[in-house]
């Protein structure tokens, strides 16, 4: 049975939009509550029945109509030799790429992303037990948002060292590895039963457009490419801050819908790009609290 967000993806759909919601599986949830009592945040992404279970719950209490893999971006950056801990204040990388010199140290090998492949053992694990008429998400941080967190350690505007990291090669040393490593740990989530592939960009709209014209365009369509040979899989490629500039220069690469955020019109971006790509968002998560 093809679930409704295929559908959607394909443009096929006459019926009513598919709802999911990101981070839909958290804190304000009391399943996750449960769960969370008793197990650290890093085993409920790394052991793939607990990760399952929490994805579960949201949709089969709620009726989402997909379920989205329990992990978190940041689990590139370890698997590239960013050391990672979620202790106390939240998760901190154990060095930063201050300088062009630093990415010697990261790890560049074919194994790096084999350390990912938790993630394909929670999704097989997931849609054992979802629903067939409920999709599976797969996902990643884009090359851009992985890189923001790899020079600042988190995403605190302005990203004044990231637009200097852009200009002074340590942009480029850093996707040179890392567009392989997404591009198979993506293949490997959809070998293992996503449905969908989403591509989470959240610091897009925080450069400068040229900045994201001339340097995260090319990363971006290296990643989709180099996945594109192994998989058909639908991709959603999320943005935020963005607008109809950044939406014209997608147009050229091989996905197949845009996630945009509340500022946007959806109904103008219907109209515009209605033969090119589904539309997904628009909606404000400040009305979640009404």
């Amino acid at each position: 049975m093809e679930s409704l967000l295929l559908k959607a993806l394909k443009r096929t759909n006459t019926s009513r939009p598919p709802v999911w919601f990101m981070r839909q599986a958290g804190r304000y949830h009391s399943h996750y509550q449960s769960i969370r009592e008793k197990q650290s945040f890093v085993d409920l992404c790394k052991i793939p029945s607990l990760s399952a279970e929490v994805a579960l719950g949201p949709v089969m209490e709620f009726g989402f109509d997909a379920a989205i893999l329990f992990s978190d971006i940041l689990f590139t950056l370890e698997a590239m030799g960013f050391g990672l801990d979620y202790e106390n204040t939240g998760p901190k990388l154990s060095w930063q790429l201050r300088q062009k010199a630093d990415l010697k140290h990261i790890e560049a090998s074919a194994s790096a992303s084999a350390k990912l492949d938790f993630q394909g053992e929670a999704i097989k694990a997931l849609r054992k037990s979802l629903p067939e008429d409920k999709a599976v998400i797969g996902f990643s941080g884009a090359p851009l948002t992985l890189f923001v967190y790899a020079v600042q350690g988190r995403h605190v505007p302005p990203l004044s060292e990231v637009e200097e990291g852009l200009k002074d090669g340590r942009f480029e040393g850093f996707c040179e590895p890392l567009i392989g490593i997404l591009a198979e740990s993506l293949a490997v989530q959809a070998r293992s039963g996503a449905d969908v592939i989403t591509l989470f960009d959240t610091s897009a709209g925080d450069i400068t457009f040229e900045s994201y014209k001339q340097k995260v365009i090319p990363a971006l369509t290296g990643v989709v490419e180099r996945f594109r040979v192994q998989h058909d899989t639908p991709i959603i490629y999320y943005s935020k801050g963005t607008d109809h500039r950044h939406f014209d220069l997608l147009s050229d690469i091989n996905i197949d819908c845009i996630g945009v955020d509340h500022r946007q019109n959806v109904k103008v971006l219907l109209e515009k790009y209605r033969n090119r790509f589904s539309v997904q968002g628009n909606f404000d998560q400040n009305l979640l609290l009404l």
